[in-house]
């Protein structure tokens, strides 16, 4: 359980390639059914599209027990990938595909903490690709998850917590 909440990147082997792996927490004020409400039915109203999105402001952002993507306001749907793990409340995992083909896993796990829950965001990536679909050919802001954590986290009245 441990190296659950390690924020240090992590470096191991895949096909001859080392993947990075990019955690944050949140605290959110919630029990952790009222959380992954909050992560998954809301999403669209607390996602960053202007961070993280192919079709930009006004798409609906949706993640579910199939997969997750956006549709744009023209009701073009972009599909980013598919779960491959939907045990909610306590989490889930999809695999994206990034413009360039490659592969990003992102999984969200939420735990009971204090008078609320502990949300952790994992993306993992091969080392040499940038963090996500929005930015085609484009470096990922260093903090892109800190960022995406921390809307959800706003949204929900917690806030991001420091990896110290």
């Amino acid at each position: 359980m441990d190296e659950l909440f390690s924020h240090a990147p992590q470096a191991t082997p895949a096909h001859g390639t080392a993947e990075v792996v990019d955690d944050v927490r949140a605290h959110v004020p919630q029990l952790p059914e009222q959380a992954a409400e909050g992560f998954t039915d809301y999403l669209h109203l607390w996602w960053p599209v202007g961070i993280f999105s192919l079709a930009g402001p006004g798409s609906h952002v949706w993640w579910d027990e199939r997969g997750c993507g956006e549709e744009a306001e023209t009701g073009e749907v972009h599909v980013w990938g598919r779960t491959l793990r939907w045990d909610w409340p306590r989490g889930a995992e999809a695999e994206l595909t990034l413009a360039n083909e490659q592969r990003l896993s992102l999984s969200v796990m939420i735990e009971a903490s204090g008078q609320g829950s502990t949300v952790l965001l994992r993306a993992t990536r091969p080392e040499e690709i940038p963090a996500h679909p929005g930015r085609e050919g484009g470096e990922a802001p260093r903090d892109v998850w800190e960022q995406v954590l921390g809307f959800y986290a706003r949204f929900m009245g917690g806030s991001v917590l420091d990896d110290a």
